[in-house]
């Protein structure tokens, strides 16, 4: 028919990257223009934009760590929520200018809106309620914090200028005293880690220290833990530092990880 855009058939293997990109293009085009016959290309390509969005961030949190290093998985994931919102806000405001224009496809357009701006929002949000995202680095004991054994941190002191905000951010974060000898509780950290997941990396029974690789979930990014054992009586004392390796910020990950941990050892 004439004036419909014609998309020719993908041809992955030939041109994958190219011919994907003019798809996706000649869709958003058909979606965000007047065309010839508007109304059937809105109803038809109105869940392009969600499939375009969630495919980003499939791909971004299926490769990274994987096919991807965990930064150029978190790029993409990031990279498709701003496209959401882009998408989402522009779609919107045509909507809205279509609604006061009294256009047929004003409705629909708001409608197609819908999906890519919930979906940035959400992951925005995701984002903004986490706190202590600003920093990557988290200690049970400020005062003497524990020294990692191993990997990029090995013998690094902790930040100075971490310290003002982890005492305003993580108050709850304490050295935890278990009713139990040291060396039965070091054996159970060490086992605790292991059932979690965490790969030891080094350990010292003499010092009471522990320490693991721990990968986050989503985006497999690598992390270092470092567990401290110390006898006090009949007791000990136990207290952590958990360390990411990539990024300033964590968003909170260290810190819920120290709570886990901690509450596990109480409750084991």
């Amino acid at each position: 028919r004439a004036g419909r855009l014609r998309v020719p058939p993908l041809d992955v293997k030939a041109n994958g990257p190219s011919r994907t990109g003019f798809i996706a293009l000649s869709g958003a085009l058909l979606v965000l223009g007047d065309g010839a016959c508007p109304d059937a290309a809105m109803t038809r390509i109105w869940w392009l934009p969600v499939f375009i969005i969630l495919a980003g961030l499939g791909l971004g949190a299926a490769s990274a760590g994987r096919v991807l290093s965990p930064l150029a998985g978190f790029a993409i994931f990031s990279a498709a929520a701003a496209i959401g919102l882009l998408l989402g806000f522009g779609l919107g405001g045509l909507g809205l200018y279509r609604l006061f224009q009294d256009s047929p496809t004003a409705g629909r357009t708001l409608a197609t809106a819908a999906g890519p701006l919930f979906i940035g929002l959400a992951v925005l949000a995701s984002f903004l309620s986490t706190p202590g995202a600003t920093r990557n680095d988290v200690t049970t004991d400020l005062a003497d914090p524990p020294v990692f054994l191993a990997g990029p941190a090995a013998g690094q002191p902790y930040p100075e200028d971490f310290r003002v905000w982890h005492r305003s951010t993580y108050l709850d974060l304490a050295a935890q005293r278990l009713p139990m000898q040291a060396d039965a509780a070091f054996a159970k950290a060490r086992a605790l880690a292991e059932s979690r997941g965490w790969t030891v990396a080094a350990e010292d029974r003499e010092k009471g220290m522990i320490q693991a690789l721990s990968r986050t979930a989503l985006f497999r990014f690598e992390d270092d833990v470092l567990i401290r054992i110390r006898a006090s009586g009949a007791e000990s004392v136990i207290d952590m530092r958990s360390r990411s390796r990539v990024g300033r910020g964590d968003r909170g990950v260290n810190a819920r990880r120290i709570r886990d941990f901690l509450d596990a050892m109480k409750g084991a």
